[in-house]
């Protein structure tokens, strides 16, 4: 038997009976379209727990082929973005976003791609729920030394200096509204509890080296990859 040429892919496949579907991506190491639904079976949950339920899909395609993992992956976030996935019932894919490649990410990029990149991310800006969770997250989190040079050299800005300082006069005192005032014991048991298992409403599901996460913490956890690159490439 001839070996296997390696061959990123994009692929279809559903439950006609039922009008469900799933889009998705293939780049993996020796990956090629043959071993669809042959030794592969997608990374989704929402899959694998559709075919328990009704056995194998009887939609099963290779869509398109690619010679690099960065046109398959781009181009799978074209699709998913124009058919609504999130938003479609009949689609079981739970994300749109721009899946990540950890051997795409520590090669260097063609130019080609660059452009690709670039015509991606001009013009986005980050949601707001998307950078209040950030904050979020940074608080009480360390900086990193690069991190507390970069706030330095930021706080050294005249114009810097002074809008702090006009926020600051605002919300010092009894200008704050929880000036003087402390939570209970009782409070914040209540709170601790109400937030315990509680999941986000802004999570989304990351797609990792064709691995799909429920979320980003979930993926930094598994991968070691940091939350800001996943972020940042997300973005």
């Amino acid at each position: 038997m001839s070996e296997s040429i390696y061959q990123p892919y994009t692929y279809l496949i559903g439950w006609s009976s039922h009008n469900r579907y799933y889009y998705g991506v293939r780049y993996a190491k020796d990956c090629n379209p043959n071993d669809l639904w042959v030794s592969y079976f997608t990374s989704s949950k929402y899959v694998k727990n559709f075919f328990e339920r009704y056995g194998d899909p009887d939609v099963i395609q290779v869509r398109k082929t690619f010679s690099t993992v960065d046109d398959a992956r781009f181009w799978e976030h074209k699709v998913l973005k124009r058919l609504r996935v999130v938003n479609n019932p009949i689609f079981l894919n739970e994300s749109d976003g721009l899946s990540i490649s950890l051997e795409a990410s520590r090669q260097k990029k063609s130019h080609k791609t660059r452009q690709k990149m670039s015509l991606y991310h001009t013009g986005r800006k980050r949601p707001k729920e998307m950078c209040e969770s950030i904050s979020r997250s940074k608080k009480g989190v360390p900086l990193s030394e690069e991190g507390r040079n970069s706030r330095k050299i930021a706080m050294n800005v005249p114009s810097v200096k002074q809008k702090l300082s006009e926020i600051g006069k605002t919300k010092t005192g009894d200008l704050n509204n929880f000036y003087g005032k402390n939570h209970t014991d009782k409070t914040k048991k209540i709170i601790s509890k109400k937030k315990r298992g509680s999941v986000p409403p802004n999570r989304k599901s990351v797609i990792i080296d064709g691995i799909e996460y429920e979320s980003i913490e979930s993926a930094h956890i598994s991968t070691g990859i940091s939350k800001y690159l996943i972020r940042k490439t997300l973005k």
